[in-house]
């Protein structure tokens, strides 16, 4: 494994701050390392040169496609050595034999460091844990931005914004703003920004899939000179071009997620009820994380109990949600949550096992859960996040001391409460109906009970009269009193069906 010059001396020199790099050649690679012995050198072979090497003496023996260490005082300047030869003068007084062992360290250790990226490329399921192997090479702060000019991941994760608006660098915060930085899009390689002197700059990297940028990565350069170090250039363009083949994989772009990332932005405008929202424009956008508008949904509303200590890490909440629900996306709705499950991405086994899995992290929260029905199109979003708050609401009164609610077990107590939203249920029965609810109250007859029972019955009198423990021939003159007392005709379809949904009304006050 062979590395350029310009990587082993830009790491090199970084242990002797005064050392001088001359690159004529900085792309060549480094694949020997000898010392000087007064004699022919070899193409790509680096050699340590002391300060007992008379330089012009042994001219002849310098090849151009050689590279060089000189250590002391080799009068560096001289004409004819610069203009040859690629060379790292170390001023300082140093043993050869140190300075020998220090680069093959470098060597090892960018070998040491190669290797574990590629195993990282081969075995990561998701580009994190690549974004975060530069910083064992370099310690400078860097940056990966999206295609809206969001940080999706920052080299210090100890500093990462609970807010993206809460930028990590004040220069960053500029830059982001700046026109001409938005409009190198264009750029395929490594380039600087801005291209003046400046005390501060980035080196930049675009990610494409395709023809469509989807990540920015940067690398913030302090008290740079006119030009950043080549070997920081190449070393940063090696790692750029691997965390790319990471971004690239299948489930590379949808790992990287974020609170303002094109997806949660999309179903935030979902969940908001804008109109406006252009189905054509946001298809296309969705295809980077695999979501799809036809897929099945499911959503769950998590609602915080009252004087809990977790409003204000909910950007971290959601983060280690979408991390145990891969194909969730989990965004912070008012001081709660909103988690949207792709059921179609996720295997059949993980749908089963979703509340199980759930309910310790509701717990560990200190929440409590609304979940919808499963559903299909995600532009069906805003009314099933609906069903989730209304089986919080409804299940919190029936049922306190329960985490989750389904709204699949509420929907019965959901039509009884429409049902009397506006009057209450007394007036919403049959005026004979009423004389009958009158009669139970005042002399227990139990013509209600009755015709309950033939009615759960299917119509059926003989089933009716053995559920209540009556004969049948009772049970028919009971229903006769029924009808004699109330006026109701109970051989009437649409009789028969008012005076099962009085009865499911009364339930309420039951």
């Amino acid at each position: 494994m062979y590395f350029h010059v310009s990587i082993i001396f830009y790491i090199l020199s970084l242990s002797h701050k005064k050392s001088v790099i001359n690159l004529l050649n900085p792309t060549l690679n480094v694949e020997k390392i000898r010392f000087f012995r007064n004699q022919n050198t070899e193409a790509a072979c680096l050699y340590i040169l002391d300060e007992s090497i008379n330089l012009s003496a042994n001219k002849s023996f310098f090849r151009d496609d050689s590279l060089y260490i000189l250590i002391g005082n080799h009068q560096i300047n001289a004409q004819e050595f610069s203009q040859k030869h690629t060379f790292l003068a170390i001023p300082e007084n140093c043993e050869s034999n140190k300075i020998f062992e220090e680069t093959l360290d470098i060597i090892y250790r960018l070998s040491n460091w190669t290797c574990q990226l590629n195993d990282l490329l081969y075995h990561a399921s998701n580009p994190e844990p690549v974004f975060n192997h530069l910083a064992t090479i370099i310690d400078m702060p860097y940056f990966l931005i999206d295609d809206v000019n969001q940080i999706c991941l920052t080299s210090d994760s100890s500093t990462y914004p609970q807010n993206n608006n809460e930028l990590l660098h004040p220069m960053l915060a500029d830059l982001l703003e700046d026109p001409e930085y938005r409009s190198m899009i264009w750029q395929t390689d490594v380039y600087l920004f801005p291209q003046q002197a400046f005390h501060e700059r980035f080196l930049c990297f675009n990610i494409f899939d395709q023809s469509r940028l989807i990540f920015r990565l940067l690398l913030l350069i302090t008290d740079s000179p006119d030009q950043p170090d080549p070997g920081l250039f190449s070393l940063f363009e090696l790692f750029s071009r691997a965390f790319k083949e990471a971004c690239l994989a299948p489930s590379g772009i949808s790992a990287i997620r974020h609170q303002d990332d094109r997806l949660h932005l999309f179903l935030k405008q979902l969940i908001s009820g804008n109109d406006s929202t252009n189905v054509e424009l946001v298809r296309p956008g969705l295809d980077p994380y695999g979501w799809e508008l036809e897929h099945f949904f499911q959503t769950i509303h998590l609602q915080f109990f009252e004087g809990s200590s977790w409003e204000s890490v909910i950007t971290y909440i959601c983060n280690q949600l979408e991390i145990a629900f891969p194909h969730a996306c989990a965004m912070r709705c008012n001081d709660n949550i909103l988690i949207i499950n792709n059921l179609s991405l996720s295997k059949p086994a993980d749908n089963r096992d979703f509340l199980s899995r759930l309910a310790p992290l509701i717990r560990d929260y200190t929440c409590k859960a609304g979940i919808s029905d499963p559903f299909n199109g995600l532009l069906n979003l805003k009314i099933h996040h609906l069903q989730a708050l209304k089986a919080l609401e409804i299940g919190q009164k029936q049922q306190p001391d329960f985490w989750y609610y389904q709204f699949a077990d509420f929907k019965l107590s959901y039509l009884r409460s429409k049902l009397t939203e506006d009057f209450p249920s007394v007036m919403l029965l049959p005026a004979g109906f009423q004389t009958l609810l009158k009669s139970d109250l005042k002399n227990r007859t139990e013509y209600l009970k009755t015709l309950s029972a033939y009615l759960e019955q299917g119509n059926n009198i003989s089933a009716a009269a053995e559920s209540l423990f009556i004969h049948r021939t009772t049970f028919i003159r009971r229903l006769e009193r029924i009808e004699t007392l109330s006026k109701l005709n109970l051989s009437d379809p649409q009789t028969i069906f008012w005076i099962g949904l009085s009865l499911f009304m009364l339930q309420e006050k039951q």
